[in-house]
C-alpha cells in the first residue's frame, strides 16, 4: 500500500509538469471530528504560495472557502501564483435524472463541502508566466482541464487521507514507526540524488515513565500529545516529525548539517525546558541523539544504519544526563555484536513493547541469578512460548564440533485438545535454519513445512559471545497466528545477547573442568544439586520443619500463602512446592506485583482485547490465562492496588476470567501461590487489603523465618555462597578468616539471605588472594544483638523487629550521640537528621531490590521525591562525601531494624525517625534552637515549624520513654 505522501506526491509532480510551476502544493483538511489529521504536502524547489505555507494558514483559507460561494475548480490569482479550491468528491446522479450522462453535479459551494487547496507558485511574477490553459478571470465557464484537475485531486485527497490515518500514531496523530521508516527511505534517496545533507534527530523526554506512573496512562497520553505539538511547532514545516516508539520522537531535517542539527536540538531542549504540560503540573527535560548523512561519503549509510547511529547517540545523551545533545561519531560507535539500543527494541505498539520489555527484564534477572543453564533455558522457552503464540520454541547451544545441540525445547501438540506439550523435534529445513544462523552469526528466517500443520514462519537468532556464536534461539508458528514480525527481531537479538552470557559462562566452566580442576567440578556439581533438588540451602530445625510442611502440601492443589521478610527465600519455597506438584512439567508463571505500574496491573494479569488501552492493536490473554494448566506465583501480592484485588478475588474463587469482547467467562485451570512481606491480616484491618481475598489466599500459610531467627543456617549459607562465587569467578581457594567468620555469626542480617549473598559476592569479587577478612565484608563496626545470642530465641509467625522496640533502640543511640556531642564543646555541629534520611534511603533501596515504588511507600515519600533524594544520597556515598562519625553504627543498626519492622501499619518511616531525633534534641537542648536546627539538618525557620508540628501532634499521641511515635503532620 502506497503512503499518503506517495499518492499525493505523484499527483503534484505531474501537475508541475502540466503547468510549468516551480512548486506545487496540496492541503487536505481532515474530518471535523478529528479522527483523521490534515495533510499539507509540497513538491518542487520553489517557494510555496503563502496561503499554503503552514497548516494554520491553509486551514484558515479552507474555512473561508466554505461560505464564500467559491466555484470549485476555478484557479484564482495570488501573490506568487495560483490557488485551485478542492471539494469532497460529489455523488453521481441517478441514471434517470435529467442531464445525467456521466457528469458531476454543479460545482457551487452550497452543494459540495470545501476540502482544501491546490497551490501553484512560479519563480517569475504571475503576470509574466500564466498557468497553461488557464482562462482570464472574466471567463464564464470553468474549462474542462481545471475541473478535471480539481476533481481528480479531490479523489486522490480522499484516498490519501484514508491511507494517512492507517499510518498515524493514535495518540499524537503523527506518523508512526512504519510510516517514518518509509519516509526516511524517500529522504535518504532524495538527499543522495541532490547531494544534500540529511540529519535525523531522535528526541526522548527524560524518565517519561514517571509521568504515567504518577498521573496515569490517560494523562501520559495527553502530555505526549502536548509535547508532540510543541516539538512540531519548533521545527520547520519541511521537517517531518514522527513518533518512533514509546516516548521517542524522530525528526528528519533535510538539507541540514550535523552542526545545524545540533543547534535545532538545543533549541528543542530549551523550549521544552521552559514549558509546562498537563495544565502546568508536569515539567519535562529532553535528551537528543543526532546522526547525519554526509553527501560526500559514498555510498553512505543506509536508512537503518542512520537509525542505529542516532539511537547510539541518544543512548550516550541519556548517560550524559538531562538536556544532553549528542551527535554520532565514527570513533565513538559501539562495535560489539548483538548490541541493540533500547529505542530499536520499541516497535511503536505499546502492548507489544510492554511484552518485549517484560520478557527482556525477566531474562536479565534470571541470567544474573542462576548458573544452571537448564533451568534458565526452561524458563525462557516457557515465557516465549506463551507470549508469542508460537508452535515451537527451542534454545540450542553449539557443541564442540559446531553442531546445534538442544538445551530445552517446547512444542504445541497438533491437536488443540488438552494442554499436553509434545517432545521437541526439528525437521530438516528448520534444523538447517539453526545451523545457518550459527554459521553466519546472523538472524535467519524463512518458511518451513510441517507435515501435520502446513507452512510455518520460522526464526533462528544466534547468541553471540566473544565475537562468535555460542548458541541459537529458534521460534516458529503458523503465519496467521504467531505474534512476531520484523519489528520484533531487534528485541530477539537483545534477548539472545543476554542468553549468550549464560551459555558462555557454562562453556567457561566446562573449560576449567577440562583443564583438570576437580575441585571446581565438585563445587559446581554441589551447586547444581542444590538448585535442582531442594532449591533451599539450610541446616536449621526451623527450615527443616518448613520443608516438611512443603512436602505435605506440595502435591495438593491447595492455594498457599508464603509470608516472610524480603530476602528470606519465599520464591524458592514456591519453586520447591512446584517441584512436588503434579503440575511440575507445566512451569511456574511468576508475576511480581510490586514491579508493575499500577495502571498496567489489570492488563498484565487479566489481559485485554485490541483497543483495550491506548495503542493496543493486538489482543493479549494475560498472565493468568498464560498459566493455564500450570502454577502462578503472585509475588508480593500485598502491593496490588485495591481495585485489582476485587477482580482477583473472583478469579481465585471461580477460576474464570472474562476478557473484554468475549461473550462467556473463560475457565482457567491454574494453581495459585502468593508471597508477601507484609502482615496481610493487619493490612486488611487497616483497609489496605481486602479481608475476603486474604482469607481466600490463606488456605495454607507457610512462614519463612528471617535469617536472624535461624542462626544455624548462617554459617552454612555463608560457606555455600563462598564456594559458589569462588567457582564462578575463578577463586576456588577463597576462605573465611576467623574474624570474618565471627563477624558473620554476630551480625543480625536485617536484609536476610539476599544481604548475606551480596556481601559475600562483593568480598569474593574484590579478593586478590588468601582469605576474606571481616573488613572485606563491609559489616557495621558494632553488631547489636548477635545472632549467636538468640540461638534459643522463640520464633515469630511473621519475622521482624517490632516498631516500638526499634524506635526505643534508635532513641537510645541518638541520646548517646547527642550527649557525646554536648559534652565536647569543640565538637562540630553534625547534621544527624540529614544522615538519618540518607541511611534510610540507601537501606530502603537495598531492602526493596531497587523497586522505587515499594521503597518510597515504605518511607512515606512520593516516588518522584524518593528517586531524587536517593540519587543525591548515592552520589554522596560514591564520592566519599558522606562520612559518619565514630559511634554512628548503633544508629544505623536501629534504623535498619525500624525499616524491617513488620508492625508499622503504614507509618511514614522517614518522618517517624526524624521525629524521634527531634524529641531527643528537645530533651537535651530545649533552649538552643540554633544547635537544634544544625543537628536536624534544617534551617532555623524549618526547625521551629517542625517543633510546632510535633507539639500539635503530641496532643493526640504522647510519646513515652519506650515509644516515640508522634503523628506526622
Amino acid at each position: 500500500m502506497k503512503s499518503s505522501s506517495e499518492i499525493l506526491g505523484s499527483f503534484l509532480r505531474g501537475l508541475r509538469c502540466l503547468t510549468g510551476a516551480s512548486c506545487a502544493a496540496v492541503y487536505v483538511r481532515g474530518p471535523a471530528d478529528g479522527s483523521v489529521g490534515s495533510i499539507l504536502l509540497r513538491d518542487g524547489p520553489g517557494d510555496v504560495v503563502p496561503e499554503l505555507a503552514t497548516p494554520e494558514t491553509a486551514a484558515a483559507e479552507t474555512a473561508a472557502l466554505a461560505g464564500a460561494g467559491t466555484e470549485f475548480g476555478r484557479p484564482s490569482r495570488r501573490d506568487r501564483g495560483w490557488l485551485v479550491p478542492l471539494a469532497h468528491p460529489p455523488e453521481t446522479p441517478a441514471a434517470d435524472a435529467p442531464d445525467a450522462p456521466r457528469r458531476r453535479q454543479a460545482d457551487r459551494a452550497p452543494d459540495r463541502e470545501a476540502r482544501g487547496w491546490l497551490g501553484l507558485s512560479y519563480d517569475l511574477h504571475p503576470d509574466s508566466r500564466t498557468p497553461r490553459k488557464v482562462p482570464p478571470r472574466s471567463a464564464a465557464k470553468i474549462p474542462p482541464l481545471w475541473r478535471w484537475v480539481a476533481d481528480f485531486g479531490a479523489d486522490l485527497a480522499e484516498r490519501a487521507v484514508r491511507v494517512h490515518n492507517v499510518l498515524r500514531d493514535p495518540v499524537t496523530g503523527l506518523a508512526d514507526r512504519i510510516a517514518f521508516q518509509a519516509l526516511l527511505g524517500d529522504h535518504v534517496g532524495r538527499a543522495r540524488q541532490l547531494d544534500l545533507w540529511l540529519s535525523l534527530v531522535l528526541i526522548n523526554p527524560h524518565d517519561f515513565g514517571q509521568v504515567n506512573e504518577r498521573h496515569g496512562s490517560a494523562a501520559g497520553d495527553r502530555v505526549m500529545r502536548e509535547l508532540a505539538q510543541l516539538i512540531g511547532a519548533t521545527l520547520r514545516d519541511s521537517d517531518p516529525l514522527s513518533r518512533y516508539g514509546g516516548a521517542i520522537f524522530a525528526a528528519l531535517l533535510p538539507a541540514t548539517t550535523p552542526e545545524d542539527a545540533g543547534r535545532v536540538a538545543a533549541k528543542l531542549v530549551q523550549t521544552v525546558r521552559k514549558s509546562r504540560f498537563l495544565d502546568g503540573g508536569v515539567k519535562l527535560e529532553l535528551c537528543c541523539g543526532i546522526a547525519s548523512l554526509d553527501p560526500a561519503q559514498k555510498p553512505g549509510p543506509e536508512p537503518l544504519d542512520l537509525i542505529r547511529r542516532a539511537d547510539h547517540a541518544l543512548t550516550a545523551a541519556r548517560r550524559a544526563g538531562e538536556g544532553a545533545v549528542e551527535t554520532w561519531q565514527e570513533s565513538s560507535a559501539p562495535g560489539g555484536p548483538g548490541e541493540a539500543g533500547i529505542s530499536e527494541i520499541f516497535t511503536g505498539d505499546l502492548a507489544r513493547d510492554y511484552r518485549n520489555m517484560a520478557l527482556l527484564r525477566d531474562t536479565v534477572e534470571m541470567v544474573a541469578e542462576t548458573n544452571d543453564i537448564q533451568s534458565l533455558a526452561a524458563a525462557v522457552v516457557e515465557r516465549l512460548y506463551s507470549a508469542c503464540k508460537a508452535r515451537r520454541v527451542g534454545l540450542f547451544r553449539q557443541d564442540d564440533e559446531g553442531r546445534p545441540e538442544l538445551v530445552r525445547g517446547i512444542a504445541r501438540p497438533p491437536s488443540p485438545v488438552g494442554t499436553r506439550r509434545v517432545s521437541f523435534e526439528l525437521e530438516a529445513a528448520a534444523a538447517e535454519l539453526v545451523t545457518a544462523a550459527l554459521a553466519a552469526s546472523e538472524i535467519r528466517s524463512g518458511v518451513v513445512e510441517s507435515p501435520s500443520e502446513g507452512k510455518q514462519l520460522a526464526f533462528a537468532v544466534p547468541m553471540i559471545a566473544g565475537g562468535r556464536a555460542v548458541g541459537a534461539l529458534y521460534v516458529d508458528g503458523a503465519v496467521e497466528s504467531i505474534d512476531i514480525d520484523a519489528a520484533d527481531l531487534v528485541f530477539f537479538k537483545a534477548l539472545a545477547s543476554q542468553l549468550s552470557i549464560a551459555l558462555e559462562r557454562v562453556q567457561l566452566a566446562r573449560a576449567e573442568s577440562d583443564r583438570g580442576s576437580v575441585e571446581l567440578e565438585a563445587e559446581l556439581k554441589e551447586l547444581r544439586t542444590a538448585v535442582r533438588e531442594s532449591k533451599l540451602v539450610y541446616s536449621s530445625a526451623a527450615i527443616r520443619e518448613l520443608m516438611a510442611t512443603v512436602r505435605r502440601v506440595g502435591p495438593t492443589e491447595a492455594t498457599i500463602l508464603i509470608t516472610g521478610e524480603s530476602g528470606t527465600g519465599k520464591e524458592l519455597v514456591a519453586r520447591s512446592l512446584l517441584d512436588l506438584s503434579p503440575r511440575r512439567d507445566r512451569g511456574l508463571t511468576v508475576v511480581d506485583c510490586g514491579a508493575i505500574a499500577p495502571t498496567l496491573v489489570d492488563s498484565e494479569l487479566f489481559g485485554h482485547d485490541h483497543g483495550g488501552y491506548t495503542g493496543a492493536r493486538w489482543r493479549r490473554s494475560g498472565r493468568l490465562a498464560e498459566a493455564d494448566g500450570g502454577t502462578i506465583l503472585l509475588d508480593e501480592i500485598g502491593e496490588l492496588p485495591l481495585e485489582v484485588q476485587g477482580r482477583l478475588l473472583r478469579f481465585v474463587e471461580d477460576k474464570q476470567i472474562i476478557l473484554a469482547g468475549e461473550p462467556e467467562p473463560r475457565p482457567i485451570d491454574v494453581r495459585v501461590l502468593a508471597t508477601t512481606n507484609r502482615n496481610l491480616e493487619e493490612e486488611a484491618r487497616a483497609g489496605r487489603f481486602r479481608s475476603d481475598l486474604y482469607h481466600r489466599l490463606n488456605v495454607v500459610r507457610l512462614v519463612v523465618p528471617p535469617l536472624r531467627e535461624r542462626p544455624d543456617d548462617i554459617e552454612h549459607l555463608a560457606q555455600h555462597y563462598l564456594t559458589r562465587f569462588g567457582g564462578q569467578y575463578g577463586k576456588v581457594g577463597a576462605r573465611f578468616a576467623p574474624d570474618a567468620r565471627a563477624a558473620i555469626l554476630a551480625y543480625s542480617w536485617p536484609g536476610n539471605v539476599r544481604e548475606l549473598q551480596n556481601r559475600i559476592l562483593q568480598a569474593v569479587i574484590q579478593l586478590e588472594d588468601g582469605a576474606i577478612d571481616a573488613a572485606a565484608l563491609g559489616l557495621p563496626e558494632s553488631v547489636a544483638e548477635p545472632a549467636l545470642r538468640r540461638r534459643a530465641a522463640p520464633q515469630r509467625q511473621l519475622g521482624g523487629t517490632n516498631t516500638d522496640a526499634a524506635l526505643a533502640e534508635l532513641r537510645e543511640a541518638l541520646r548517646l550521640r547527642i550527649a557525646t556531642l554536648v559534652a565536647d564543646e569543640d565538637s562540630p555541629q553534625l547534621p544527624f537528621g540529614k544522615w538519618i534520611a540518607e541511611d534510610l534511603l540507601l537501606e530502603a533501596d537495598r531492602a526493596d531490590a531497587g523497586i522505587a515504588r515499594r521503597a518510597a511507600r515504605r518511607l512515606g515519600l512520593s516516588e518522584t521525591t524518593y528517586r531524587r533524594r536517593l540519587g543525591q544520597a548515592v552520589e554522596l556515598e560514591r564520592a566519599g562525601l558522606a562520612p559518619r562519625p565514630e559511634g554512628w553504627s548503633p544508629v544505623r543498626e536501629a534504623l535498619t531494624k525500624l525499616l524491617h519492622a513488620q508492625d508499622r501499619s503504614g507509618q511514614p518511616l522517614l518522618r517517624l525517625a526524624e521525629s524521634t531525633l527531634l524529641i531527643e534534641i528537645l530533651e537535651r537542648l530545649p533552649d538552643d534552637e540554633v544547635m537544634g536546627a544544625a543537628l536536624l539538618g534544617v534551617t532555623l525557620p524549618t526547625y521551629r515549624r517542625r517543633v510546632r508540628n510535633l507539639e500539635a501532634s503530641a496532643s493526640a499521641t504522647v510519646p513515652h520513654e519506650t515509644s516515640a511515635r508522634p503523628e506526622a503532620s
